[in-house]
């Protein structure tokens, strides 16, 4: 008995040994853990049941944007000033070279209307060239014959039998005045050299005739053949395009340099409107960025627009717990810290859908537009909401 009794005070022993310096400390560390403010999660304090969301968020403006330029530049006038309002299409500012692409435009309208004349040329001349063309087939059609005959004459000798006789005759005349004529005169005298050289061109006339065209003489006038049939065949092909219209070919190609003008046009106009900043929609000019005379990039904001009539809440409390029971068009109250005692409705008109990690949870942003408006109203205010749920 006295055994058993010790057994069993050992025993408990050893379990408060354990607890004491084992399982306690680990305890403490864990809820140490826990409550650390800088590890506690994202907690959504809506009940699941519960008719409303609660969640905090911070004012934006209904609409803003950074307006910047869409080329490099030097700004040269700035025609609004930090708290003006504009309206969609005001002109907010000017870069420099506006001289310089007015002339680019003038010079590309000029070419435009030059490539439209040609193809009106076209159409016009179409049929005159086409009468010049069966003109100058005729020219060409008699010149090829003249050519073939005097090809077929080459084959026989330059002269007919009569033209050999005369031109022999004459030669044989020469010869005897020069044979009178040496019996009387030096060979210094005019009267001897002009009887010589009577002689020579006559006897020279007479070979001529009476020889054969060289095979050079033969092949010229083949290759000019050719060449001359070649021309009637382009000829031809002329007559019949333009006795139907303008040149299919150069109508393509004129069409395609007025297109290319055209195009050049529409990039110095473009070119010209990017010199110029406009208003994208009715709004405030919140922020300017630049002063005149500054360079600036396109990538560069000038000035940030906002339109302060109407009003947003963005909220980024939102767990995918609380996102599910909530949709747009939803209703929600709305405070401002600033403004305790001014409630505003609102209306959730957008529900991101991709969230993001914050703190352990995923959240979601929420858009939710404020239903009336206050000029107390200021960017970025902190604003608690209550938003109803898909149960209410």
């Amino acid at each position: 008995m006295k055994k058993i009794i010790l057994g069993i005070l050992a025993v408990g022993i050893i379990a408060v040994s354990v607890y004491w310096f084992v399982l306690r400390p680990q305890a403490s560390l864990v809820d140490s853990q826990e409550t650390s403010p800088t590890q506690a999660p994202l907690i959504d304090f809506s009940p699941l049941n519960s008719t409303e969301v609660e969640a905090l968020g911070h004012l934006v403006p209904g609409q803003y944007s950074d307006l910047h330029f869409r080329t490099n530049g030097v700004i040269e006038t700035i025609f609004v000033k930090e708290g003006q309002e504009v309206q969609q299409g005001d002109i907010l500012a000017k870069l420099r070279g506006e001289e310089q692409l007015k002339l680019a435009i003038s010079q590309a309208h000029l070419d435009v209307m030059n490539a439209e004349r040609v193809i009106a040329d076209l159409e016009t001349n179409a049929p005159l060239q086409a009468a010049q063309a069966f003109y100058d087939m005729s020219l060409i059609e008699k010149e090829i014959e003249n050519v073939e005959k005097n090809r077929i004459k080459m084959d026989y000798p330059r002269g007919t039998q009569d033209e050999i006789d005369e031109a022999y005759d004459r030669y044989q005349d020469a010869v005897e005045n020069f044979d009178t004529v040496s019996d009387y005169y030096n060979a210094s005298d005019d009267v001897y050299k002009m009887a010589q050289t009577e002689r020579n061109s006559s006897l020279t006339a007479y070979n001529w005739l009476i020889g054969k065209y060289s095979n050079l003489d033969k092949r010229e006038q083949e290759s000019n053949l050719i060449l001359l049939e070649r021309k009637l065949d382009d000829l031809k092909r002329q007559y019949e395009i333009y006795s139907q219209g303008p040149d299919p070919v150069e109508v393509e190609l004129a069409n395609a340099r007025l297109q290319l003008a055209i195009d050049q046009r529409t990039v110095a106009e473009a070119n010209y409107e990017d010199l110029t900043l406009y208003a994208s929609f009715d709004g405030t000019v919140v922020q300017l960025n630049f002063e005149v005379g500054k360079s600036i990039a396109a990538t560069q904001p000038l000035l940030l627009l906002a339109d302060l009539t109407h009003w947003n809440v963005e909220t980024e409390d939102l767990t995918e717990l609380s996102v599910t029971r909530i949709k747009e068009g939803a209703a929600a109250q709305v405070s401002i810290d600033a403004l305790p005692n001014t409630p505003f409705d609102g209306k959730v008109i957008e529900i991101k859908e991709i969230g993001e990690t914050k703190r352990g949870d995923i959240t979601y942003t929420v858009v939710i537009a404020l239903q009336q408006n206050d000029p107390r109203l200021r960017w970025n205010m902190t604003t608690p909401i209550t938003i109803a749920t898909l149960d209410n």
